[in-house]
């Protein structure tokens, strides 16, 4: 997914459609997650803007693309597993349950299954990709 992605904004810059941040969602390897759920959504808010996206399993590769936004973002996570109800999940203990991101990069999502258990938790990854841009003062984030 990584690669994919790096390519796009890659692509993106050829194009002058980077600017602002840009997400994706990843289901964890570990704990037989995938094998676990069912179905998936993340909902990202632009805090400063109110800007609001979301990737899910309907489009598990899709890469959201903000319109020129940078700086933090709340998260929220819901998942279907053995149950037909939405519930939603919390942070993986230690992880900012927010995600931050600057214009011209990429942050993750990861959502993955709690070890011995049926629950489902999420991390965060900021700025995993960034594209490289010709202006210093552009890395800033606009809060």
């Amino acid at each position: 997914m990584e690669l994919a992605l790096e390519h796009e904004l890659l692509e993106a810059k050829d194009s002058n459609t980077t600017e602002g941040a840009h997400f994706w969602v990843s289901i964890s390897a570990k704990n037989e997650t995938a094998e676990n759920l069912r179905d998936w959504k993340v909902v990202f808010c632009h805090l400063k803007s109110g800007w609001i996206g979301e990737i899910n399993s309907d489009n598990p590769n899709q890469n959201l693309f903000t319109p020129g936004l940078s700086g933090l973002f709340s998260v929220e996570a819901f998942v279907t597993g053995s149950h037909d109800e939405w519930q939603k999940i919390e942070a993986e203990e230690g992880t900012n349950p927010m995600i931050g991101c600057k214009k011209h990069c990429a942050s993750m999502v990861e959502i993955s299954r709690k070890s011995s258990s049926s629950a489902f938790q999420y991390s965060t990854k900021w700025n995993v990709l960034c594209q490289e841009i010709d202006v210093v003062s552009d890395l800033s984030f606009d809060f």
